[in-house]
C-alpha cells in the first residue's frame, strides 16, 4: 500500500497480529528526478520522503513488524517485495502482480501482510 504515516495506519499496523514487511525506498536521484517532476523542489522533496521514512521507521522493535530499506534499482516495487519475501523464506501473496505497476514503481513506502509466518528468521 502506499500511504502516508498517518498515526492511524501506524497504529493500525501494530495492532494487525499480522506479519507484516515494510520496504522504505531509500532517496535517491532516481526518486529526486521524479519527485521534481511533480513539485519542482528537489530539496524539499529529499526532505519530505526522509521525513516520510523517519515516521515509519517508529515501527522498528514492533514485534509483528519488519523494516527493510531498500535502493530503487529495479524496475518495479512488486519484484522488490518477491525479493525480500523470498530472500527471508516468507510466502509471497497470491495478489503480488495485480497492483498496477504505475503505482508501484512511484510507491516511497509499501507494506505487504505476511500469512503463514509465525516468525521472521533471524
Amino acid at each position: 500500500q502506499h500511504y502516508p504515516p498517518t498515526l492511524e495506519i501506524i497504529e493500525g499496523l501494530k495492532s494487525t497480529g499480522k506479519r507484516v514487511v515494510v520496504l522504505l525506498r531509500e532517496p535517491n536521484a532516481g526518486m529526486l528526478s521524479y519527485k521534481k517532476l511533480n513539485n519542482g523542489n528537489y530539496k524539499e522533496s529529499l526532505a519530505d520522503l526522509e521525513k516520510f521514512n523517519k515516521e515509519y521507521r517508529k515501527l522498528e522493535g514492533v514485534e509483528n513488524v519488519l523494516i527493510i530499506t531498500y535502493e530503487d534499482l529495479v524496475e518495479n516495487t512488486s519484484t522488490v517485495i518477491t525479493r525480500v519475501l523470498n530472500h527471508l523464506r516468507l510466502p509471497v501473496p497470491q495478489d503480488i502482480n495485480t497492483v498496477k505497476l504505475s503505482k508501484m514503481r512511484t510507491a516511497s513506502c509499501v507494506w505487504v501482510e505476511v500469512e503463514g509466518a509465525k516468525d521472521y528468521p533471524t
